[in-house]
């Protein structure tokens, strides 16, 4: 996906504190800026869900509403807890 200039993982799906939060973890573990759609997901468990939209977060992943996407990829919301996650990969991939 990096050749082909990919730096955003947007996820959805089904059983947001199985499927798809594994998923966002993994990309954020491969240094993929990393959006979950919250109401394009459906989980099992409330207390479960919960726990991983947290531990999402404290991974600086990011958690949006449908509705954001489009400006979001076309680049008029530009938001600060992403540009912090490219700013935290370039000081320590020293590409800054």
């Amino acid at each position: 996906m990096r050749s082909r200039g990919v730096t955003d993982i947007l996820v959805t799906g089904l059983a947001t504190e199985y499927c798809v939060g594994y998923t966002a973890f993994h990309a954020l573990e491969h240094g993929y800026r990393t959006i979950l759609i919250e109401d394009a997901c459906r989980g099992v468990d409330l207390k479960d869900i919960e726990a991983t939209k947290e531990k999402l977060l404290e991974r600086h992943g990011v958690i949006v509403a449908s509705d954001k996407v489009k400006n979001m990829v076309l680049g008029r919301d530009r938001r600060h807890d992403l540009g912090y996650r490219t700013a935290m990969q370039a000081v320590t991939s020293n590409k800054y």
